[in-house]
Protein backbone atom coordinates (compact mmCIF):
# COMPACT_ATOMS: atom_id res chain seq x y z
CA UNK A 1 0.00 0.00 0.00
CA UNK A 2 1.51 3.42 -1.00
CA UNK A 3 2.44 5.60 1.93
CA UNK A 4 0.11 8.53 2.59
CA UNK A 5 -0.01 9.71 6.18
CA UNK A 6 -3.38 11.38 5.83
CA UNK A 7 -5.55 9.05 3.75
CA UNK A 8 -4.03 5.59 4.16
CA UNK A 9 -5.14 4.19 7.48
CA UNK A 10 -5.03 0.53 8.23
CA UNK A 11 -5.07 -1.55 11.36
CA UNK A 12 -2.96 -4.60 11.93
CA UNK A 13 -1.91 -6.89 14.73
CA UNK A 14 1.43 -8.42 15.64
CA UNK A 15 2.38 -10.77 18.45
CA UNK A 16 4.07 -8.85 21.26
CA UNK A 17 7.42 -10.38 22.42
CA UNK A 18 7.40 -11.63 26.00
CA UNK A 19 10.43 -9.51 26.99
CA UNK A 20 9.17 -6.30 25.38
CA UNK A 21 8.30 -4.42 28.58
CA UNK A 22 11.19 -5.85 30.56
CA UNK A 23 13.75 -4.87 27.94
CA UNK A 24 12.41 -1.38 27.23
CA UNK A 25 11.04 0.09 30.45
CA UNK A 26 13.86 -0.63 32.96
CA UNK A 27 16.58 0.39 30.52
CA UNK A 28 14.81 3.63 29.57
CA UNK A 29 13.97 4.54 33.17
CA UNK A 30 17.49 3.76 34.45
CA UNK A 31 19.08 5.87 31.72
CA UNK A 32 16.66 8.74 32.29
CA UNK A 33 17.04 8.66 36.06
CA UNK A 34 20.85 8.63 35.86
CA UNK A 35 20.88 11.44 33.29
CA UNK A 36 18.67 13.74 35.37
CA UNK A 37 20.35 12.75 38.64
CA UNK A 38 23.86 13.61 37.38
CA UNK A 39 22.62 16.78 35.70
CA UNK A 40 20.95 18.21 38.80
CA UNK A 41 23.79 17.13 41.10
CA UNK A 42 26.36 18.92 38.92
CA UNK A 43 24.19 21.85 37.84
CA UNK A 44 26.30 24.30 39.81
CA UNK A 45 29.46 23.10 38.08
CA UNK A 46 27.98 23.81 34.62
CA UNK A 47 29.54 20.68 33.13
CA UNK A 48 28.98 20.01 29.44
CA UNK A 49 29.57 16.30 30.15
CA UNK A 50 26.46 16.05 32.37
CA UNK A 51 24.36 17.91 29.76
CA UNK A 52 25.36 15.50 26.99
CA UNK A 53 24.67 12.53 29.29
CA UNK A 54 21.20 13.96 29.95
CA UNK A 55 20.67 14.37 26.21
CA UNK A 56 21.68 10.72 25.62
CA UNK A 57 19.25 9.61 28.34
CA UNK A 58 16.35 11.61 26.90
CA UNK A 59 16.96 10.51 23.30
CA UNK A 60 17.29 6.88 24.43
CA UNK A 61 14.00 7.22 26.33
CA UNK A 62 12.39 8.73 23.23
CA UNK A 63 13.74 5.86 21.10
CA UNK A 64 12.39 3.27 23.56
CA UNK A 65 8.94 4.93 23.47
CA UNK A 66 8.97 4.97 19.66
CA UNK A 67 10.00 1.32 19.49
CA UNK A 68 7.29 0.35 21.98
CA UNK A 69 4.73 2.18 19.83
CA UNK A 70 5.79 0.13 16.81
CA UNK A 71 4.84 -3.04 18.71
CA UNK A 72 1.78 -1.78 20.55
CA UNK A 73 0.03 0.55 18.10
CA UNK A 74 -2.20 -0.94 15.43
CA UNK A 75 -2.81 2.33 13.60
CA UNK A 76 -0.69 2.48 10.44
CA UNK A 77 -0.34 6.27 10.73
CA UNK A 78 1.29 6.03 14.14
CA UNK A 79 3.50 3.16 13.01
CA UNK A 80 4.63 5.08 9.92
CA UNK A 81 5.36 8.20 11.94
CA UNK A 82 7.38 6.33 14.57
CA UNK A 83 9.24 4.37 11.92
CA UNK A 84 10.13 7.50 9.95
CA UNK A 85 12.02 9.15 12.82
CA UNK A 86 13.29 6.23 14.92
CA UNK A 87 16.50 5.85 12.92
CA UNK A 88 17.52 9.50 13.31
CA UNK A 89 16.87 9.19 17.05
CA UNK A 90 19.15 6.15 17.19
CA UNK A 91 21.85 8.01 15.27
CA UNK A 92 21.56 10.87 17.76
CA UNK A 93 22.11 8.37 20.59
CA UNK A 94 25.17 6.89 18.86
CA UNK A 95 26.81 10.19 17.90
CA UNK A 96 26.02 11.73 21.30
CA UNK A 97 27.62 8.71 22.99
CA UNK A 98 30.74 9.26 20.87
CA UNK A 99 30.74 12.95 21.88
CA UNK A 100 30.19 12.02 25.54
CA UNK A 101 33.17 9.63 25.42
CA UNK A 102 35.48 12.46 24.38
CA UNK A 103 34.15 14.78 27.08
CA UNK A 104 34.22 12.14 29.80
CA UNK A 105 37.74 10.80 29.14
CA UNK A 106 39.55 13.88 27.77
CA UNK A 107 37.75 16.28 30.17
CA UNK A 108 37.54 18.93 27.45
CA UNK A 109 35.29 19.83 24.54
CA UNK A 110 35.95 18.58 21.02
CA UNK A 111 36.87 20.84 18.13
CA UNK A 112 34.32 22.74 16.06
CA UNK A 113 35.34 20.81 12.93
CA UNK A 114 34.38 17.54 14.66
CA UNK A 115 30.95 18.90 15.51
CA UNK A 116 30.49 20.35 12.04
CA UNK A 117 31.43 17.06 10.38
CA UNK A 118 28.90 14.96 12.27
CA UNK A 119 26.35 17.77 12.17
CA UNK A 120 26.42 17.70 8.36
CA UNK A 121 26.09 13.89 8.31
CA UNK A 122 23.02 14.04 10.57
CA UNK A 123 21.49 17.04 8.79
CA UNK A 124 21.62 15.19 5.47
CA UNK A 125 19.53 12.39 6.97
CA UNK A 126 17.06 14.81 8.58
CA UNK A 127 16.42 16.55 5.26
CA UNK A 128 15.51 13.24 3.60
CA UNK A 129 13.17 12.00 6.38
CA UNK A 130 9.91 13.21 4.73
CA UNK A 131 10.81 11.62 1.39
CA UNK A 132 10.25 8.10 0.08
CA UNK A 133 14.01 7.56 0.31
CA UNK A 134 13.29 7.06 4.00
CA UNK A 135 9.87 5.31 4.11
CA UNK A 136 8.30 4.24 0.84
CA UNK A 137 5.13 2.40 1.90
CA UNK A 138 3.34 0.48 4.62
CA UNK A 139 3.47 -3.29 4.52
CA UNK A 140 0.13 -4.37 5.97
CA UNK A 141 1.08 -8.03 5.76
CA UNK A 142 3.95 -7.63 8.23
CA UNK A 143 2.46 -4.55 9.90
CA UNK A 144 5.62 -2.52 9.34
CA UNK A 145 6.92 0.33 7.21
CA UNK A 146 8.90 -0.40 4.07
CA UNK A 147 12.26 1.35 4.42
CA UNK A 148 13.83 3.10 1.45
CA UNK A 149 17.48 3.30 0.36
CA UNK A 150 18.18 5.89 3.08
CA UNK A 151 18.42 3.00 5.54
CA UNK A 152 21.80 2.06 4.04
CA UNK A 153 23.05 5.52 4.88
CA UNK A 154 21.83 4.84 8.42
CA UNK A 155 23.77 1.55 8.52
CA UNK A 156 26.91 3.24 7.25
CA UNK A 157 26.76 6.09 9.76
CA UNK A 158 26.13 3.71 12.68
CA UNK A 159 29.06 1.46 11.72
CA UNK A 160 31.31 4.46 10.99
CA UNK A 161 30.55 6.04 14.41
CA UNK A 162 31.13 2.75 16.20
CA UNK A 163 34.50 2.18 14.51
CA UNK A 164 35.53 5.78 15.23
CA UNK A 165 34.69 5.26 18.91
CA UNK A 166 36.50 1.92 19.02
CA UNK A 167 39.71 3.40 17.56
CA UNK A 168 39.53 6.40 19.90
CA UNK A 169 39.11 4.21 22.99
CA UNK A 170 41.93 1.89 21.91
CA UNK A 171 44.26 4.85 21.41
CA UNK A 172 43.17 6.34 24.74
CA UNK A 173 43.93 3.04 26.48
CA UNK A 174 47.45 2.95 25.04
CA UNK A 175 48.27 6.56 25.99
CA UNK A 176 46.63 6.71 29.43
CA UNK A 177 48.41 5.84 32.67
CA UNK A 178 47.58 4.28 36.05
CA UNK A 179 44.18 5.38 37.40
CA UNK A 180 43.25 7.08 34.12
CA UNK A 181 43.82 3.78 32.29
CA UNK A 182 41.56 1.96 34.75
CA UNK A 183 38.79 4.50 34.16
CA UNK A 184 39.28 4.27 30.40
CA UNK A 185 39.14 0.46 30.49
CA UNK A 186 35.91 0.34 32.52
CA UNK A 187 34.30 3.05 30.42
CA UNK A 188 35.37 1.34 27.17
CA UNK A 189 33.87 -2.00 28.19
CA UNK A 190 30.56 -0.38 29.14
CA UNK A 191 30.17 1.88 26.09
CA UNK A 192 31.30 -0.77 23.57
CA UNK A 193 28.84 -3.32 24.99
CA UNK A 194 26.09 -0.69 24.86
CA UNK A 195 26.58 0.45 21.25
CA UNK A 196 27.46 -3.02 19.96
CA UNK A 197 24.19 -4.43 21.34
CA UNK A 198 21.97 -1.38 20.76
CA UNK A 199 23.08 -0.36 17.26
CA UNK A 200 24.06 -3.88 16.26
CA UNK A 201 20.64 -5.32 17.14
CA UNK A 202 18.90 -2.60 15.15
CA UNK A 203 21.07 -3.13 12.08
CA UNK A 204 20.71 -6.92 12.27
CA UNK A 205 16.96 -6.68 12.84
CA UNK A 206 16.59 -4.35 9.88
CA UNK A 207 18.60 -6.61 7.59
CA UNK A 208 16.91 -9.86 8.64
CA UNK A 209 13.42 -8.57 9.37
CA UNK A 210 13.51 -10.22 12.82
CA UNK A 211 12.69 -7.14 14.87
CA UNK A 212 12.31 -9.08 18.13
CA UNK A 213 16.13 -9.05 18.28
CA UNK A 214 15.87 -5.38 19.25
CA UNK A 215 14.60 -6.19 22.73
CA UNK A 216 17.92 -7.89 23.53
CA UNK A 217 19.88 -4.93 22.21
CA UNK A 218 18.47 -2.63 24.88
CA UNK A 219 20.12 -4.61 27.67
CA UNK A 220 23.38 -2.87 26.71
CA UNK A 221 22.13 0.39 28.23
CA UNK A 222 21.80 -0.95 31.84
CA UNK A 223 25.26 -2.50 31.47
CA UNK A 224 26.68 0.84 30.35
CA UNK A 225 24.85 2.62 33.17
CA UNK A 226 26.27 0.12 35.71
CA UNK A 227 29.83 0.73 34.51
CA UNK A 228 29.23 4.48 34.47
CA UNK A 229 27.77 4.48 37.99
CA UNK A 230 30.73 2.49 39.27
CA UNK A 231 33.23 4.89 37.66
CA UNK A 232 31.36 7.97 38.91
CA UNK A 233 31.16 6.75 42.50
CA UNK A 234 34.50 4.94 42.71
CA UNK A 235 36.63 7.65 41.11
CA UNK A 236 34.47 10.66 42.04
CA UNK A 237 34.28 11.75 38.42
CA UNK A 238 31.47 14.25 39.03
CA UNK A 239 32.59 14.93 42.62
CA UNK A 240 29.52 13.21 44.08
CA UNK A 241 29.39 12.81 47.85
CA UNK A 242 28.68 9.52 49.58
CA UNK A 243 25.09 10.59 50.26
CA UNK A 244 24.58 11.22 46.54
CA UNK A 245 26.02 7.78 45.74
CA UNK A 246 23.61 6.16 48.19
CA UNK A 247 20.69 8.11 46.71
CA UNK A 248 21.70 7.06 43.22
CA UNK A 249 21.77 3.36 44.08
CA UNK A 250 18.55 3.63 46.08
CA UNK A 251 16.83 5.36 43.18
CA UNK A 252 17.86 2.59 40.79
CA UNK A 253 16.46 -0.05 43.13
CA UNK A 254 13.14 1.82 43.49
CA UNK A 255 12.84 2.23 39.72
CA UNK A 256 13.32 -1.46 39.05
CA UNK A 257 11.07 -2.49 41.93
CA UNK A 258 8.27 -0.21 40.73
CA UNK A 259 7.82 -2.37 37.63
CA UNK A 260 6.05 -5.02 39.72
CA UNK A 261 2.98 -2.77 39.83
CA UNK A 262 2.29 -3.00 36.09
CA UNK A 263 3.97 -6.26 35.00
CA UNK A 264 1.39 -8.91 34.03
CA UNK A 265 3.75 -11.56 32.67
CA UNK A 266 5.28 -14.15 35.03
CA UNK A 267 8.47 -14.34 32.96
CA UNK A 268 8.95 -10.59 33.30
CA UNK A 269 8.23 -10.79 37.03
CA UNK A 270 10.98 -13.39 37.49
CA UNK A 271 13.47 -11.45 35.36
CA UNK A 272 12.65 -8.20 37.14
CA UNK A 273 13.10 -9.89 40.53
CA UNK A 274 16.49 -11.26 39.47
CA UNK A 275 17.51 -7.84 38.19
CA UNK A 276 16.35 -6.21 41.42
CA UNK A 277 18.40 -8.64 43.53
CA UNK A 278 21.51 -8.18 41.38
CA UNK A 279 21.22 -4.38 41.38
CA UNK A 280 20.63 -4.36 45.17
CA UNK A 281 23.68 -6.54 45.82
CA UNK A 282 25.80 -4.49 43.44
CA UNK A 283 24.60 -1.24 44.99
CA UNK A 284 25.21 -2.46 48.53
CA UNK A 285 28.74 -3.59 47.66
CA UNK A 286 29.46 -0.38 45.79
CA UNK A 287 28.21 1.97 48.51
CA UNK A 288 30.02 -0.07 51.19
CA UNK A 289 33.33 0.07 49.33
CA UNK A 290 32.89 3.77 48.54
CA UNK A 291 32.03 4.53 52.17
CA UNK A 292 35.21 2.79 53.28
CA UNK A 293 37.24 4.64 50.70
CA UNK A 294 35.65 7.97 51.65
CA UNK A 295 36.51 7.37 55.31
CA UNK A 296 40.10 6.53 54.38
CA UNK A 297 40.31 9.59 52.15
CA UNK A 298 38.87 11.83 54.85
CA UNK A 299 41.41 10.49 57.35
CA UNK A 300 44.16 11.03 54.81
CA UNK A 301 42.96 14.58 54.10
CA UNK A 302 42.86 15.25 57.85
CA UNK A 303 46.40 13.95 58.29
CA UNK A 304 47.52 15.93 55.25
CA UNK A 305 46.04 19.10 56.69
CA UNK A 306 47.70 18.45 60.06
CA UNK A 307 51.03 17.80 58.33
CA UNK A 308 50.55 20.96 56.30
CA UNK A 309 49.99 23.02 59.45
CA UNK A 310 52.94 21.33 61.17
CA UNK A 311 55.12 21.92 58.11
CA UNK A 312 54.19 25.60 58.02
CA UNK A 313 54.97 25.85 61.71
CA UNK A 314 58.33 24.17 61.19
CA UNK A 315 59.10 26.57 58.35
CA UNK A 316 58.22 29.50 60.60
CA UNK A 317 60.44 28.12 63.37
CA UNK A 318 63.25 27.48 60.90
CA UNK A 319 62.94 31.02 59.59
CA UNK A 320 62.95 32.39 63.14
CA UNK A 321 65.97 30.26 63.93
CA UNK A 322 67.77 31.54 60.84
CA UNK A 323 66.95 35.14 61.72
CA UNK A 324 68.09 34.56 65.30
CA UNK A 325 71.36 33.05 64.11
CA UNK A 326 71.92 35.99 61.81
CA UNK A 327 71.23 38.58 64.49
CA UNK A 328 73.12 36.74 67.21
CA UNK A 329 76.11 36.10 64.94
CA UNK A 330 76.32 39.71 63.90
CA UNK A 331 76.08 40.80 67.52
CA UNK A 332 78.82 38.34 68.55
CA UNK A 333 81.14 39.15 65.67
CA UNK A 334 81.88 42.70 66.82
CA UNK A 335 82.95 41.97 70.44
CA UNK A 336 85.00 38.97 69.27
CA UNK A 337 86.87 41.20 66.81
CA UNK A 338 87.47 43.76 69.54
CA UNK A 339 88.65 41.02 71.90
CA UNK A 340 91.05 39.73 69.27
CA UNK A 341 92.47 43.23 68.81
CA UNK A 342 93.10 43.69 72.53
CA UNK A 343 94.70 40.24 72.81
CA UNK A 344 97.13 41.16 70.02
CA UNK A 345 97.91 44.50 71.69
CA UNK A 346 98.63 42.81 75.04
CA UNK A 347 100.74 40.11 73.36
CA UNK A 348 102.75 42.78 71.51
CA UNK A 349 103.52 44.60 74.77
CA UNK A 350 101.37 47.67 74.19
CA UNK A 351 100.40 47.58 77.89
CA UNK A 352 103.72 46.35 79.18
CA UNK A 353 105.81 43.30 78.45
CA UNK A 354 103.78 40.18 79.36
CA UNK A 355 105.35 37.41 81.38
CA UNK A 356 105.81 33.90 80.01
CA UNK A 357 102.88 32.63 82.05
CA UNK A 358 100.70 35.46 80.69
CA UNK A 359 101.83 34.74 77.10
CA UNK A 360 100.61 31.13 77.45
CA UNK A 361 97.27 32.36 78.78
CA UNK A 362 96.98 34.92 75.97
CA UNK A 363 97.75 32.23 73.39
CA UNK A 364 95.02 29.99 74.78
CA UNK A 365 92.59 32.91 74.83
CA UNK A 366 93.47 33.76 71.23
CA UNK A 367 92.89 30.16 70.09
CA UNK A 368 89.54 30.07 71.88
CA UNK A 369 88.62 33.40 70.34
CA UNK A 370 89.55 32.06 66.88
CA UNK A 371 87.30 29.06 67.40
CA UNK A 372 84.44 31.36 68.37
CA UNK A 373 85.08 33.56 65.33
CA UNK A 374 85.06 30.48 63.10
CA UNK A 375 81.80 29.32 64.71
CA UNK A 376 80.17 32.72 64.23
CA UNK A 377 81.36 32.86 60.61
CA UNK A 378 79.74 29.47 60.04
CA UNK A 379 76.44 30.68 61.46
CA UNK A 380 76.64 33.79 59.30
CA UNK A 381 77.30 31.70 56.18
CA UNK A 382 74.28 29.49 56.90
CA UNK A 383 71.95 32.41 57.59
CA UNK A 384 73.06 34.20 54.40
CA UNK A 385 72.56 31.02 52.34
CA UNK A 386 69.07 30.34 53.74
CA UNK A 387 68.00 33.96 53.36
CA UNK A 388 69.35 34.13 49.80
CA UNK A 389 71.82 36.90 50.60
CA UNK A 390 75.02 35.10 49.59
CA UNK A 391 76.93 36.98 46.91
CA UNK A 392 79.06 35.20 44.34
CA UNK A 393 81.86 36.83 42.36
CA UNK A 394 82.88 34.61 39.46
CA UNK A 395 86.24 35.05 37.74
CA UNK A 396 88.62 32.95 35.68
CA UNK A 397 90.97 31.37 38.20
CA UNK A 398 93.88 28.93 38.23
CA UNK A 399 92.60 26.31 40.64
CA UNK A 400 96.14 24.89 41.00
CA UNK A 401 97.25 28.11 42.64
CA UNK A 402 94.16 28.21 44.82
CA UNK A 403 94.84 24.73 46.22
CA UNK A 404 98.55 25.51 46.67
CA UNK A 405 97.71 28.53 48.80
CA UNK A 406 95.53 26.38 51.08
CA UNK A 407 98.27 23.75 51.38
CA UNK A 408 100.82 26.43 52.22
CA UNK A 409 98.57 27.79 54.95
CA UNK A 410 97.83 24.43 56.57
CA UNK A 411 101.11 22.58 56.02
CA UNK A 412 102.62 23.77 59.32
CA UNK A 413 99.53 22.70 61.29
CA UNK A 414 99.63 19.28 59.65
CA UNK A 415 103.34 18.96 60.45
CA UNK A 416 102.63 19.81 64.10
CA UNK A 417 100.18 16.86 64.14
CA UNK A 418 102.75 14.53 62.59
CA UNK A 419 101.03 14.53 59.18
CA UNK A 420 102.30 15.22 55.69
CA UNK A 421 100.22 16.88 52.98
CA UNK A 422 100.94 15.47 49.54
CA UNK A 423 100.02 17.76 46.69
CA UNK A 424 101.21 18.09 43.10
CA UNK A 425 99.81 20.59 40.63
CA UNK A 426 98.07 19.26 37.53
CA UNK A 427 99.30 21.25 34.54
CA UNK A 428 96.49 19.95 32.36
CA UNK A 429 93.94 22.01 34.29
CA UNK A 430 93.67 25.55 32.96
CA UNK A 431 91.52 28.49 34.00
CA UNK A 432 88.05 27.83 35.40
CA UNK A 433 85.32 30.34 36.15
CA UNK A 434 84.58 30.24 39.88
CA UNK A 435 84.14 32.26 43.04
CA UNK A 436 87.67 32.16 44.49
CA UNK A 437 86.63 32.85 48.06
CA UNK A 438 83.90 30.22 48.11
CA UNK A 439 85.90 27.42 46.46
CA UNK A 440 88.94 28.20 48.61
CA UNK A 441 86.67 27.91 51.66
CA UNK A 442 85.62 24.42 50.52
CA UNK A 443 89.20 23.22 49.89
CA UNK A 444 90.32 24.67 53.21
CA UNK A 445 87.45 22.95 55.06
CA UNK A 446 88.17 19.56 53.49
CA UNK A 447 91.91 19.71 54.25
CA UNK A 448 91.34 21.15 57.73
CA UNK A 449 88.90 18.30 58.55
CA UNK A 450 91.40 15.77 57.27
CA UNK A 451 94.02 17.17 59.65
CA UNK A 452 91.57 17.10 62.59
CA UNK A 453 90.40 13.53 62.05
CA UNK A 454 93.65 11.84 60.99
CA UNK A 455 95.69 10.71 64.01
CA UNK A 456 98.63 9.64 61.87
CA UNK A 457 99.56 9.08 58.25
CA UNK A 458 99.30 11.25 55.14
CA UNK A 459 96.82 13.57 53.48
CA UNK A 460 96.78 13.54 49.69
CA UNK A 461 95.16 16.16 47.48
CA UNK A 462 94.37 15.25 43.86
CA UNK A 463 93.22 17.48 41.01
CA UNK A 464 91.86 15.63 37.98
CA UNK A 465 90.32 16.78 34.72
CA UNK A 466 87.55 15.08 32.73
CA UNK A 467 85.70 16.04 29.56
CA UNK A 468 83.17 18.24 31.35
CA UNK A 469 84.98 19.63 34.37
CA UNK A 470 87.51 19.13 37.15
CA UNK A 471 87.38 17.25 40.43
CA UNK A 472 89.28 17.85 43.65
CA UNK A 473 89.80 15.00 46.12
CA UNK A 474 91.16 15.18 49.65
CA UNK A 475 92.14 11.67 50.76
CA UNK A 476 93.27 10.84 54.30
CA UNK A 477 94.15 7.75 56.32
CA UNK A 478 92.09 8.80 59.33
CA UNK A 479 88.97 7.67 61.17
CA UNK A 480 86.84 6.70 58.17
CA UNK A 481 83.08 6.36 58.47
CA UNK A 482 80.08 4.11 57.79
CA UNK A 483 77.35 4.19 55.16
CA UNK A 484 74.97 6.22 57.35
CA UNK A 485 77.49 9.03 57.64
CA UNK A 486 78.16 8.97 53.91
CA UNK A 487 74.59 10.01 53.11
CA UNK A 488 74.27 12.59 55.89
CA UNK A 489 77.62 14.39 56.12
CA UNK A 490 76.49 17.33 54.01
CA UNK A 491 73.26 17.91 55.93
CA UNK A 492 72.89 20.86 58.24
CA UNK A 493 74.02 20.30 61.87
CA UNK A 494 75.03 16.70 61.19
CA UNK A 495 78.16 15.30 62.84
CA UNK A 496 79.39 11.85 61.96
CA UNK A 497 79.02 8.81 64.17
CA UNK A 498 82.75 8.26 63.75
CA UNK A 499 83.68 11.39 65.76
CA UNK A 500 81.38 10.76 68.72
CA UNK A 501 83.46 10.54 71.83
CA UNK A 502 86.45 12.29 70.26
CA UNK A 503 87.85 15.57 71.58
CA UNK A 504 87.34 17.33 68.24
CA UNK A 505 84.57 19.92 68.47
CA UNK A 506 82.32 21.06 65.64
CA UNK A 507 78.84 22.31 64.75
CA UNK A 508 78.00 20.18 61.71
CA UNK A 509 77.70 23.30 59.55
CA UNK A 510 81.01 23.30 57.68
CA UNK A 511 80.21 20.57 55.15
CA UNK A 512 76.67 21.88 54.68
CA UNK A 513 78.07 25.28 53.70
CA UNK A 514 80.59 23.58 51.39
CA UNK A 515 77.81 21.71 49.60
CA UNK A 516 75.81 24.90 49.08
CA UNK A 517 78.86 26.75 47.73
CA UNK A 518 79.67 23.98 45.24
CA UNK A 519 76.05 23.55 44.15
CA UNK A 520 75.94 27.26 43.38
CA UNK A 521 78.63 26.49 40.77
CA UNK A 522 76.41 23.72 39.35
CA UNK A 523 78.84 21.22 40.84
CA UNK A 524 78.50 18.34 43.30
CA UNK A 525 80.19 17.06 46.46
CA UNK A 526 80.74 13.58 47.86
CA UNK A 527 82.16 11.66 50.80
CA UNK A 528 83.49 8.10 50.53
CA UNK A 529 85.06 5.60 52.89
CA UNK A 530 85.68 1.86 53.04
CA UNK A 531 84.58 1.84 56.67
CA UNK A 532 85.58 2.82 60.18
CA UNK A 533 89.36 3.16 60.49
CA UNK A 534 89.84 2.87 56.71
CA UNK A 535 90.38 6.55 55.94
CA UNK A 536 88.10 8.76 53.88
CA UNK A 537 87.79 10.80 50.73
CA UNK A 538 86.02 14.15 50.47
CA UNK A 539 85.75 15.75 47.08
CA UNK A 540 83.89 18.02 44.74
CA UNK A 541 83.41 18.44 41.01
CA UNK A 542 83.10 21.72 39.11
CA UNK A 543 82.00 22.18 35.49
CA UNK A 544 84.71 23.41 33.13
CA UNK A 545 83.29 26.83 32.32
CA UNK A 546 84.87 30.14 31.56
CA UNK A 547 83.68 33.61 32.40
CA UNK A 548 81.92 34.05 29.03
CA UNK A 549 79.58 31.21 30.06
CA UNK A 550 78.64 32.54 33.45
CA UNK A 551 76.69 30.25 35.73
CA UNK A 552 73.24 31.00 36.97
CA UNK A 553 73.13 31.45 40.70
CA UNK A 554 70.74 29.76 43.11
CA UNK A 555 67.33 31.30 43.47
CA UNK A 556 67.56 34.56 45.33
CA UNK A 557 71.36 34.77 45.20
CA UNK A 558 73.33 37.56 43.59
CA UNK A 559 76.09 36.89 41.05
CA UNK A 560 78.74 39.48 40.36
CA UNK A 561 81.07 38.90 37.40
CA UNK A 562 84.48 40.48 37.59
Amino acid sequence: MPYDLITNIENCYVEIPRLLYYSHIPAALMATFLGFFIYFKTRGQKLLTSKILLFISITFLFWAVLDLSLWLFMDSRKIMFSWSIINIIEMLVTVSTLYFSYLFLDKKDISFSFKLFFGILLAFFVILIPTQLNISEFNSLNCEAQQGPLVYYFYSLEIFSFLWLFVYLLRKMILSKKEERQITLLFSIGVILFLASFSGANVIGSLTGRWEILQYGLFGMPVFMAFLIYIIIKFKVFNLKLLAAQALVFGMVILIGSQFFFIRNNTNRILTAITLVLVSLFGWWLVRSVKKEVEQRENLEKLTEELKVANLRLKELDQQKTEFLSIASHQLRTPLSIMKGYLELISDGAYGKPSKELQVILKNMDESNERLVSLVDGFLDVSRIEQGRTKYSFEDCKINGLISSVVQELRLRAKDNGLEIKWRENKEVDLISLDVEKVRHVVFNFVDNAIKYTPQGDIEILLNKDTNGVEVKVIDSGLGFGEEDQFNFFQKFYRGKNVQGSNVTGTGLGLFVCRKFIESHEGRVWARSSGIGQGSEFGFWLPDKRLKNNLKDEKGMTVVNL
